[in-house]
């Protein structure tokens, strides 16, 4: 910690309203990278560039992340698929409709097991089988950090 003098020789100047000098090597700026085209060359591939974005709309998938998929090699999938079938796989695309319905069902499972303490597949058969778990009795402990939706 600083010796009293040093703080009180610091506090003055700002007490008379006056600005403390400051003591700090400035670094040097690093310079610009270089160019690695020319202007005129660039000026001339950004219309095709923005063309090319303007005819491929961006479609929603379920799961939209940055990556792109990785596609194996053409021989392995000429190898495994069947001779004569060229069905294609369809993209999964998000709609808000089933992920609402998703929510609800997802809460409604939920509600179920906190009040009863068990799922509700389990309750379909009459006879529960001795492996099975007995009831809770409160369904506290069984999700103690519920998410509300």
């Amino acid at each position: 910690m600083p010796q009293p003098s040093e703080i009180q020789r610091l506090y003055e100047p700002l007490a008379a309203h006056s600005i403390l000098e400051l003591q700090a090597e400035i670094l040097p700026r690093r310079p610009p990278t270089p160019e690695a085209q020319g202007e005129e060359e660039r000026s001339d591939e950004e219309p095709e560039a923005k063309e090319e974005e303007e005819e491929k709309p961006h479609i929603p998938t379920e799961f939209d992340f940055d990556d792109e998929p990785v596609t194996p090699k053409d021989s392995l999938i000429d190898r495994r698929r069947a001779p004569g079938s060229s069905a294609r796989i369809q993209k999964r695309k998000a709609r808000l409709d089933k992920v609402l319905s998703d929510m609800k069902r997802h809460k409604m499972l939920e509600e179920q097991i906190l009040r009863t303490g068990r799922d509700l597949f389990s309750l379909d058969s009459a006879d529960p089988s001795p492996t099975s778990l007995p009831l809770r009795s409160s369904g506290s402990s069984l999700f103690p950090q519920q998410r509300k939706y």
